[in-house]
């Protein structure tokens, strides 16, 4: 099976390091590898281990192979729980990426060597934009004038990427990644999936791909940050799921902008999946800090 581990990065809330770069003591990180299949659609899993400065494991993590094939020079992105830097020094990682059937797995590529250097440094504030009063990122209208010959999709997602302060790093993979269609009708394939004809827009995973469908009148940036919501939780593991959902259990009561806005919209409360995506819908950028490491390649 032909298969190679193509980006491994190292997640701090909406910071990113590479691999080997010197990163401040305490800071509390996940670890982050994009892998690629290069031959026939199979199914992929990986693993690791984690070594303190001295030689000591402080994480092995598995991530099981996937019930879906991944397709022909498609990517599969996987994510770690939160590991603590607490020791000054080089940390080590080794990686091996399996490829293959599910129940028999080869090995298809490998890392050995340095995670980062963890360094004492000053503790350093970001600039940022104020928040705003209220809700960051109000709700638009629903726009009756526009359709299929008059929309600009790429623009729209432009200024999505923009408002919301996605970093640019991560701007070609949103506008590539997602199979994006727009419907002035939803064909029978999809309404067979249960999306209902005035639903605005939905997301889903087919064939190792995340698609996207959305009526012309709902194309806007707000619902666009929901839908893609949707799709950077799609690539956490089980655990940062359960651990999304102990958090915001808690600041959906103590937050004074999730109150605020459970206050006057309340569907983010019907799970924790829809919370995710209404959090940042309507947050985006300005949600507690706590929640940013949640939302891969979208801080």
């Amino acid at each position: 099976m032909r298969a190679t581990i193509t980006n491994m990065t190292i997640v701090s809330g909406s910071q990113q390091y590479n691999f080997s770069s010197s990163i401040p003591l305490g800071e509390s990180v996940s670890i982050s590898i994009e892998a690629q299949n290069l031959g026939i659609p199979t199914a992929m899993g990986i693993g690791w281990t984690v070594s303190k400065p001295g030689g000591n494991v402080i994480q092995q993590y598995q991530v099981p192979m996937t019930d879906f094939m991944i397709r022909t020079n498609g990517k599969h992105y996987l994510s770690g729980p939160l590991l603590v830097l607490d020791k000054e020094g080089q940390w080590n990682i080794q990686i091996t990426l399996y490829a293959g059937d599910k129940n028999n797995p080869v090995v298809a590529d490998s890392y050995m060597g340095p995670l980062g250097s963890v360094v004492t440094a000053p503790s350093q504030v970001r600039p940022a934009m104020p928040k705003p009063v209220g809700i960051p990122h109000p709700e638009e209208p629903m726009y009756t004038s526009l359709t299929l010959t008059n929309i600009d999709v790429n623009a729209i997602i432009t200024k999505w990427l923009t408002d919301w302060e996605v970093p640019v790093q991560y701007w070609d993979f949103w506008k590539t990644a997602t199979d994006m269609q727009v419907y002035e009708i939803y064909p029978p394939s999809l309404l067979a999936m249960g999306l209902k004809q005035d639903t605005p827009a939905g997301t889903w995973e087919s064939g190792g791909k995340r698609h996207l469908a959305i009526k012309p009148q709902w194309l806007n940036p707000g619902v666009i940050a929901h839908e893609q919501a949707h799709n950077s939780y799609a690539l956490l593991t089980p655990a940062q799921k359960a651990a999304f959902s102990t958090i915001h259990a808690t600041l959906k009561n103590t937050d004074s902008t999730i109150r605020l806005l459970y206050s006057k919209n309340p569907y983010g409360l019907t799970n924790d999946v829809e919370g995710h995506a209404e959090v940042y819908r309507y947050i985006g950028q300005w949600m507690p800090a706590q929640l940013t490491i949640f939302y891969p390649r979208l801080f």
